[in-house]
């Protein structure tokens, strides 16, 4: 026990001190005022709310006739090499596992 003694303390003192740090740090306020709105900020905003979108083209007739195209098919094409990573002047070697 007594060997143990000075391991329990040290690690009374840490914790202890880690308490008295977390209550120390957690009491602090800090105050945030918000700044004024006003001037370049509040005209931007003025002048996005102003802004209107004329939706009628989703409406238009040519709009409407717009057809998606068909997915491409690639069944047909020959895939890559087994491993890109190879350099291409040396021959591939195969590697089996």
């Amino acid at each position: 026990m007594m060997k143990n003694l000075p391991t329990i303390i040290i690690v009374l003192l840490v914790i202890g001190g880690g308490i008295w740090w977390y209550q120390s740090s957690s009491t602090e306020v800090v105050q945030i005022t918000p700044g004024p709105v006003s001037g370049p900020t509040l005209e931007l905003v003025a002048r996005i709310k102003n802004i209107k979108m004329d939706t009628s083209i989703f409406t238009d007739q040519q709009f409407l006739s717009f057809v998606s195209q068909p997915p491409l098919d690639v069944s047909g094409l020959t895939k890559g090499r087994p491993n890109p990573f190879i350099s291409l002047t040396k021959p591939a070697s195969i590697v089996k596992r």
